[in-house]
């Protein structure tokens, strides 16, 4: 699989995502959510 391939697979796997496919986390019931911090506090 080239770079091009890759990219066209992971844009795939996003659309059918956002179109209500079910990750392999919700398919394992997991349900923990945390949001990560990326920048530093004031």
């Amino acid at each position: 699989m080239n770079m091009d391939q890759a990219g066209d697979e992971l844009i795939k796997t996003t659309i059918r995502t956002a179109s209500g496919r079910l990750t392999c986390a919700e398919v394992l019931g997991h349900k923990e959510f945390i949001m990560t911090k990326l920048y530093r506090s004031a």
